[in-house]
């Protein structure tokens, strides 16, 4: 696999507009809410490889060989924070081919059991 964890920096919003900036509340004169964005990302690199964990503070991670998943069926993964599961998420997802807005994309959400059921509906990266 590949894995990546990067630091979005943190963002707030200026109570007097409403406008979200890249920057910390201490920048701001008047700072609204404010959070910190971390990203992180894994890459599967051939059949086998969904059984590696990058053990980030946030993973979602395939329950099955994901290229073996035909057309039409669903391929399971579970999202785990600090290795526990988290229920209620939604996930966005694609098949790397075709461009969707983000607003447009499908999701699905996970269970109690933080799994979540992805519909392939063709192959694709």
């Amino acid at each position: 696999i590949l894995a990546v964890a990067y630091d979005n920096g943190f963002w707030t919003t200026d109570a007097a507009d409403g406008v979200e900036s890249n920057t910390s509340k201490s920048l701001v004169a008047k700072p609204g809410e404010s959070w910190w964005v971390p990203k992180y990302g894994k890459t599967l690199l051939g059949p086998g490889s969904y059984t590696v964990s990058s053990h980030a503070l946030v993973e979602i991670t395939p329950l099955s060989e994901p290229y073996a998943v035909p057309v039409g069926g669903d391929l399971a993964v579970k999202v785990e924070r600090r290795g526990q599961p988290l229920a209620g998420v939604k996930l966005t997802y694609g098949d790397g081919l075709e461009p969707n807005p983000e607003d447009k994309m499908p999701s699905v959400t996970t269970g109690k059991d933080g799994v979540a059921r992805i519909p392939v509906s063709r192959k694709g990266p």
